[in-house]
């Protein structure tokens, strides 16, 4: 959507023709890894998530970014982080 809206559509065009057919997809049990590499790989920004075909959730870039950070980051460093690049929410 954020690319169609730079390409000059309009903000109250309708959705439907601007998603993807075959929409970024993984199994609730991939990891956050998983999910960064398969948003790298397409160039998305959000992958569905599914169990038994079905889907049960949407993870963002935003989330994926914050899981790994996690792994890599110690936890009191990574709140301050967190809390100074969004305004201390």
């Amino acid at each position: 959507m954020t690319a169609a809206v730079a390409a000059g559509e309009e903000l109250d065009a309708p959705v439907g023709p601007l998603a993807r057919t075959e929409p970024l997809s993984l199994p609730d049990h991939a990891s956050a890894l998983d999910a960064a590499l398969a948003m790298l790989r397409s160039g998305g920004r959000h992958v569905l998530v599914t169990r038994d075909g079905h889907a049960v959730g949407m993870v963002s870039e935003h989330d994926v970014m914050a899981a790994l950070a996690e792994l890599v980051v110690p936890e009191r460093l990574f709140l301050i982080a967190v809390r100074r690049t969004s305004g201390g929410r």
